[in-house]
């Protein structure tokens, strides 16, 4: 009898942990149903700004979804917008009305979005959720569109839109200055933005700038986008009413920039103007990259 119950109570005691786990699990009431799974996926639109995107901001008249879901976003500036997917299929289709600003014309873009619908068992008490994976672009009609995280949930930002919109220019910015008071430092001149009568400027392939006299304090300098240089000539109207002549040459640095699927962009960098190259009383290169977000490339002191 004595082996009998010592061999009852090893398997008592062998068995304890489990009956254990097993109790507490079903007393349990902390169960915690958190998931990250989420049926909306976050589209991002951006555009290209000294070769790294930014945020870009489009007008949207509507959004409706292939299954006639309308989403009210009449006359909204937006830089982000959240579409829901389709719990029931693997495919969603959005026909998106925008404009680039408010005064644009209405463009129409198609919005595909493909993915996989996986269901996993959080637990007895939490029952299942749906993920959606697999993230995937379809036939869509934007610029460029490219999925940064595969997997849709309530902390990613699957989608980003590149419109496409290039922002550089072979267009420099420039300014007059004249001088101003002689500055305490030693060999230095105050200067300040002054306009000139401008009769003419021209460039060095033969293009006219500027055909006719122009009283100019901002102006624009169309930059040879075949060459690394372009030379300027203008002829202007001093102080004692003579006309003077002055050139001026700038050297840069040309390249091609394509980024995904938008078509390649011409850019004109690392703007420099030597002292021989000019004989204006000075000029200073302000900003060396051309670009339409920049307000001033030339400072030229007369």
């Amino acid at each position: 009898m004595k082996p009998f119950l010592l061999r009852t109570y090893r398997h008592v005691f062998l068995w304890l942990p489990f009956i254990s786990l097993i109790l507490s699990a079903c007393l349990d009431e902390n169960v915690s149903c958190v998931t990250t799974a989420y049926d909306t996926v976050r589209v991002s639109f951006l555009k290209l700004d000294r070769e790294r995107p930014r945020t870009d901001t489009l007008y949207f008249e509507s959004i409706v979804a292939s299954n006639g879901l309308f989403l009210d976003v009449q006359d909204t500036a937006l830089s982000r917008i959240s579409l829901p997917l389709n719990p029931s299929g693997d495919e969603v289709t959005f026909f998106v009305n925008w404009r680039e600003d408010s005064s644009a014309a209405l463009q129409t873009d198609t919005l595909v979005l493909a993915y996989d619908r996986e269901q996993r068992l959080i637990s007895p008490e939490c029952g299942v959720e749906q993920r959606f994976v697999n993230l995937r672009s379809g036939n869509d009609a934007f610029d460029s569109l490219r999925i940064a995280e595969e997997e849709v949930t309530l902390f990613s930002n699957p989608v980003n839109i590149y419109t496409c919109q290039y922002e550089f220019t072979n267009l420099a910015r420039a300014r007059f200055l004249r001088p101003d008071t002689v500055s305490t430092e030693p060999l230095q001149i105050n200067r300040v933005p002054t306009e000139l009568l401008v009769n003419r400027i021209t460039d060095d392939r033969g293009n006219e700038i500027l055909a006719e006299p122009d009283t100019l304090g901002r102006f624009n300098l169309p930059f040879n986008t075949n060459d690394r240089s372009s030379t300027f000539f203008f002829e202007i109207v001093n102080t004692n009413e003579e006309v003077v002549s002055r050139q001026l040459q700038v050297t840069y640095l040309v390249d091609t920039l394509q980024i995904f699927d938008c078509l390649p962009q011409t850019t004109l960098s690392n703007l420099d103007v030597d002292a021989e190259d000019f004989n204006f009383t000075d000029v200073d290169v302000a900003d060396e990259v051309l670009n339409i977000n920049n307000n001033l490339n030339l400072e030229i002191l007369f």
